[in-house]
């Protein structure tokens, strides 16, 4: 997969990869001539039960996109917050404000998730399987707010994450020592901490890696969500809520 710093690797850098332990892996698995033991097989030409299958296999997965993008939300907000204090901008208002808004969108994710978890029924034969309504649900709340934390998290950093000079120009001994000055930030923050942390925000926000951070296509499309939320909901769940309305306005079955 490709992603905004990759070519950056190959220069022997270090800050300017952003997340320099771990950075950003995604992988192409091909698997050829594999054995299934067969404890392991689910289904053995009972075609009929694919569509089952699959709704069952996203609703299992959709639930931790609230986790995973709520653990990828913390890295962001404290690398937003990190940086507003290394900026001398962490108690202007419509920082905080922005920075509340990330952490609102974020808990939003994961209290979705635990809601489909904690809803979860018992199916015979099958084990604990989340509310279908509300594990698509996470998935569909959580491919909308990342685009907007990353949105505020580009806010409140500016235009540095594409204007930054490079790691290497920071260590040219011949402007070195202009970049240390120019871009050190609030009580004599050194240069090198402003870049280390811009570049860790480019890493979470910028490219390939936000698309795949933005949850768009892992775990199903939105609009996959939407269908399966949409015939999950139609029956009971939707009829209850039709008596509901008309009992409040006195309309009689």
């Amino acid at each position: 997969m490709r992603y905004s710093q990759d070519a950056r690797r190959k220069e022997g850098l270090e800050w300017d990869i952003g997340n320099p332990k771990y950075g950003f892996h995604e992988t192409v698995v091909i698997f050829d001539d594999v054995f299934v033991p067969w404890e392991r097989v689910f289904m053995c030409g009972e075609v009929e039960f694919t569509g089952m299958l699959v709704n069952l296999a996203g609703t299992c997965h959709r639930p931790t996109t609230g986790g995973c993008k709520a653990g990828w939300s913390d890295i962001l907000i404290g690398a937003v917050q990190a940086y507003a204090e290394i900026n001398g901008t962490a108690n202007v208002s419509h920082v905080r404000e922005k920075i509340t808004d990330m952490i609102m969108h974020t808990e939003t994710m994961y209290s979705c998730g635990v809601a489909a978890c904690v809803k979860a029924k018992n199916v015979e034969g099958v084990g604990m399987i989340p509310d279908m309504i509300l594990a698509n649900n996470t998935k569909y709340v959580a491919s909308k707010a990342v685009y907007e934390l990353v949105r505020l998290a580009e806010d409140i950093t500016g235009g540095i994450i594409t204007t930054l000079p490079s790691e290497r120009e920071f260590k040219n001994p011949e402007i070195a020592h202009y970049l240390a000055r120019y871009y050190k930030g609030a009580k004599e923050a050194p240069a090198e901490q402003r870049a280390r942390i811009v570049r860790l925000i480019e890493n979470l926000t910028y490219g390939a890696g936000a698309l795949c951070h933005s949850a768009a296509h892992g775990g199903g499309s939105g609009q996959a969500c939407k269908i399966t939320m949409y015939y999950a909901s139609k029956g009971e769940p939707l009829e209850s809520r039709v008596r509901g309305a008309k009992r409040l306005c006195g309309i009689k079955e």
